[in-house]
């Protein structure tokens, strides 16, 4: 793998003035194909060449302490040593994967080193297949979004049961009312019109956190470490599931690094990031298991006592995530709302552009809320979806794309790692896919 601190880097679209036979030095780089500029909007918008590490650090643990870290708890349950080692493994092999997509996004050049001719997930898709490759990681990207705003639905239904159990609504009625409530927020079409609402979602992370640590803390004479050293090998792809689904950033990586003024120091803004996520959710993973041993929830706030602290923390997250609901969403709709085939449906059933404007969310919301009604199990959810689709994303195709855009940049070890990780991915894939799927079809068959 290339060190790209030691290699000069070129933006394409700002040297296009001061190189007019750029073309003609790369490697097996076509002039479409290097000065093609993507029509759409990357699905994170954030300002480029301005951010710091630290800014950028802030970012990427931004994006991954997200809604899934409440199931954490409910990982080592179900995993044991084995999950506790996969919170420390994963973040590694992340890290590596996330190095080898940001080189997807650079040709080498033979005088000016590598030159950034790609800006985003679908470039790199449009690379490897021109007719349908964009399409299909767009595709994926909004089946991701999708189920996040569903997880959100799932842990407003939980946690406002939990928290008033004595008002007479089932976890489906409280879900069908979060939806209600959600629906206007995907109204609004400039993301930055939402995107300050997340402040709360991240006091109420930090807000959760403190809780559920200070009571750990205050019950540590109930602990028993031993309950952590066993092994379950179903348990354990559950909860891999779960911890890759926390861990994952692959989404944002091309974001990123075009925000930061030194796109050098990338690396070490994102080691950074996951250090510090893992230091936190390893905390309170072992906290929250050991303070309530097998017995942990889904969710693990439920596992509370119905109490002041308990009743706050549940009110604020669900606030959290009612905010948050539009975020995700709202990506989904730029997406489609760009994309050829909705003009030219629009354009054929001659309606009023609001009529489609609202019809789109009105759809979207209510299918996010029929799925969180019928699958109301967060953990499991989670554990399918992490084993479904984050293996994909953050092993397989970033890999496959480095071996396919920079094979012959590549030395025999460097394509090895990356065949490794694309086995890894595969093996997880097929293997957890298959083991939470029969685990969330046993829980919903009781």
């Amino acid at each position: 793998m290339e060190n790209f601190d030691n290699d000069v880097t070129v933006n394409v679209s700002t040297s296009i003035q001061e190189h007019p036979s750029f073309s003609e030095d790369f490697d097996g780089a076509s002039c479409a194909s290097v000065f093609t500029v993507s029509e759409r909007r990357p699905l994170i918008p954030l300002e480029t060449g301005r951010a710091s590490v630290w800014k950028a650090t802030l970012n990427i643990i931004n994006f991954i302490e997200g809604v899934g870290f409440l199931a954490l708890p409910f990982a080592v349950a179900k995993g044991g040593i084995a999950a506790v080692g996969a919170f420390i493994i994963m973040p590694v092999i992340y890290w590596f994967t996330a190095r080898v997509l940001v080189e997807c996004l650079y040709e080498r050049h033979r005088v000016h080193g590598n030159v950034r001719v790609r800006s985003s997930w679908n470039e790199i898709g449009k690379a490897i297949w021109p007719r349908f490759g964009g399409t299909m990681v767009a595709a994926v990207q909004c089946f991701d979004l999708t189920v996040i705003a569903t997880s959100y639905l799932i842990v407003c239904g939980s946690l406002m049961k939990s928290a008033f159990p004595s008002v007479p609504l089932t976890p489906a009625l409280w879900t069908c009312i979060a939806a209600a409530v959600v629906l206007p927020s995907t109204l609004l079409k400039s993301l930055s019109q939402i995107a300050w609402l997340s402040v709360i979602g991240i006091a109420a992370l930090l807000g959760t956190a403190g809780v559920i640590l200070w009571y750990g803390a205050t019950h540590q004479s109930q602990w028993n470490l031993k309950n952590l050293l066993f092994w379950d090998t179903q348990g354990f792809l559950i909860s891999l599931g779960i911890i890759m689904f926390s861990y994952g950033s692959a989404p944002i990586v091309p974001s990123v690094e075009e925000s930061m003024a030194n796109r050098s120091k990338f690396r070490r803004a994102l080691a950074l990031a996951y250090i510090a996520a893992v230091l936190f959710k390893l905390t309170f993973s072992i906290f929250g298991f050991l303070s309530f041993s097998f017995s942990t929830d889904e969710i693990v706030i439920n596992n509370l006592p119905n109490s002041p602290p308990h009743i706050t923390v549940s009110v604020v997250f669900v606030a959290s995530c009612l905010f948050s609901y539009a975020l995700p969403l709202n990506a989904v709709f730029q997406c489609i709302e760009d994309s050829n085939t909705y003009f030219l449906l629009q354009t054929k059933l001659r309606l009023p552009e609001f009529v489609c404007f609202a019809g789109l969310r009105v759809f979207f919301v209510s299918v996010t809320l029929i799925a969180a009604a019928f699958i109301p199990h967060f953990g499991f959810l989670t554990s399918f979806f992490g084993n479904l689709s984050l293996p994909l994303f953050n092993c397989i195709l970033p890999c496959a794309a480095h071996l396919f855009l920079r094979k012959k940049d590549l030395s025999c070890w460097q394509k090895t790692l990356d065949y490794v990780m694309i086995l890894f991915g595969v093996l997880v894939s097929i293997f957890g896919t298959f083991v939470s799927t029969k685990a969330l079809y046993e829980v919903l068959s009781q």
